[in-house]
């Protein structure tokens, strides 16, 4: 029976896709790093000379909702949440439309921006 079996990498492979020897050795590595990566991870910085936890980033869950049939849910940060959840309006932007967040505004149905200040041109 040993004669079907081959060894590659010091495991030892059967004929049968499903059926693999692992050494004790090669079994405890493989369940310890299992646990390390389910192990939830935390991380730490240094601050003011103490070591302190880095909580994770929030997020918040958006569903969205278009003739009362949920179509996605996005996970976004809480600005962008706020601004999903503010009613905005959703306008196609074509290449003809030279759109600058903060600087362009949408009125009467055309795209107007503003050209730069002097001042921020100088800086």
């Amino acid at each position: 029976m040993r004669k079907n079996n081959k060894k590659e990498n010091h495991v030892i492979l059967s004929k049968e896709p499903d059926l693999v020897q692992l050494t004790l050795m090669q079994l405890l590595k493989i369940t310890l790093f299992e646990r390390m990566i389910l192990k939830k991870q935390k991380q730490y910085k240094m601050e003011q000379g103490k070591i302190v936890e880095i909580n994770p980033p929030t997020y918040h869950d958006i569903a969205i909702v278009l003739d009362e049939n949920v179509y996605d849910v996005m996970r976004v940060n809480p600005q962008f949440a706020d601004v999903l959840l503010s009613n905005p309006t959703f306008v196609e932007v074509t290449e003809d439309n030279h759109v600058h967040p903060g600087r362009t505004k949408y009125v009467g149905g055309q795209f107007i921006t503003e050209e730069p200040s002097s001042s921020a041109e100088a800086s």
